[in-house]
């Protein structure tokens, strides 16, 4: 399809909102997924009754960081050993539940 300037515009916009929101919820989710981890180890270590309380924003900080961290490295050929780690990862979700 031919489109014009005012499309392309519209078009790239569209798709940057879509690339923000989903920065966003894999950063929430990942850091209520990593706090309810640490809430289960403290439950497993001082039982049920326990004052396990914690907050996610630390999480988000340091997932935050990891990925300002992991955007400075200059190409692909440099994280080869991410995508072990990723699918090491996956299979241990996996297997966790």
């Amino acid at each position: 399809a031919n489109v014009g300037s005012r499309q392309v515009w519209f078009c790239g916009l569209c798709q940057y909102v879509n690339l923000v929101g989903t920065a966003i919820g894999y950063t929430i989710t990942a850091s209520i997924s990593a706090a309810a981890l640490y809430k289960a180890d403290c439950f497993h270590k001082n039982g049920h009754s326990a004052d396990c309380g914690v907050y996610t924003t630390m999480y988000m900080a340091v997932f935050g960081i990891s990925q300002i961290v992991f955007s400075q490295l200059p190409n692909l050929h440099e994280i080869a050993w991410l995508s072990i780690l990723a699918a090491v990862m996956s299979f241990s979700y996996s297997a966790i539940g």
